[in-house]
């Protein structure tokens, strides 16, 4: 009998992330980047991974879960943003290595909200998970631009909107389109 080699089908390396971030989106985009990174264990160089994003936000878990993941990946992550990419779009966006975004596009960042029933032992337990989130999403928006701990303070409450020169300011975008490839 002869033996069959076995190819492995290379991975689509585009995500699309349009619409709310919900559980359910999430559960896609994992799988896909998962595959990418088990395709990517035997590649010496890996390609990079593109993510579009085009979100009003979502869920603040399965925005941590995405950015871990693409975090845990091997290859490049350029994130390139169009029309508007806020909240948990926004916090996404910043786990590209290269961030690029069209002119017109709009971002926007808040601190953490939620909706919650129930009594004031839950709410108290409730303020202290997302004050925790919170500071972790501080973390990464310091570690990955030049938005300083006293530009988030002056802005907490609010909803603090970006245009595309004050987003280049900031270093939210940090390259042109088009990217050439020689940057990876």
């Amino acid at each position: 009998m002869e033996e069959m080699e076995k190819t492995v089908e290379e991975p689509c390396r585009t995500i699309n992330i349009f619409g709310d971030i919900t559980p359910s989106m999430t559960h896609d985009i994992l799988e896909q980047i998962f595959e990418i990174e088990i395709h990517d264990l035997v590649e010496e160089t890996p390609d990079p991974v593109i993510v579009n994003i085009y979100s009003l936000g979502g869920c603040a878990y399965s925005c941590q879960a995405i950015i871990d993941a693409l975090q845990s990946l091997r290859a490049t992550v350029i994130t390139r943003a169009y029309g508007s990419v806020q909240s948990a779009g926004f916090l996404i966006f910043l786990a590209g290595q290269f961030r690029l975004a069209g002119e017109h596009t709009t971002f926007m960042c808040h601190e953490i909200s939620y909706g919650l029933d129930g009594n004031l032992k839950l709410h108290l337990q409730e303020i202290d998970e997302f004050k925790r989130m919170q500071n972790r999403m501080n973390a990464l928006i310091k570690k990955k631009t030049k938005i300083t701990d006293e530009d988030l303070k002056s802005w907490s409450g609010t909803e603090k909107y970006f245009d595309y020169d004050e987003a280049t300011k900031y270093e939210i975008v940090n390259y042109l389109f088009p990217l050439d490839e020689a940057y990876w």
